[in-house]
């Protein structure tokens, strides 16, 4: 299983990437802070999973997740954000 994490803070993101690791140790997990980057590692290796962040600059996550469901129609995509509200 191949899972994607991505923020772009990079705390936010050490933080993701240990909590999908405790969860699923096995895996295939790589952390991004750069949208092009992730986008990328997709188009050459795929995904199985991946957490974005909603609020980013630049390409937010809700775009970006349009262009990996482009890309694998399968993939599943979780939203994290940091704020508590939205």
């Amino acid at each position: 299983m191949r899972i994607l994490c991505l923020d772009d803070e990079p705390l936010a993101l050490r933080m993701l990437e240990q909590a999908v690791r405790q969860s699923k140790p096995d895996a295939d997990i790589s952390a991004y802070l750069d949208q092009d980057e992730l986008l990328e590692q997709t188009k050459q290796g795929g995904c199985d999973i991946a957490f974005l962040d909603i609020h980013m600059r630049g390409m937010n996550g809700v775009e970006l997740a349009k262009k990996l469901k482009e890309l694998n129609p399968k993939v599943n995509i979780i939203f994290v954000t940091g704020f508590s509200e939205i």
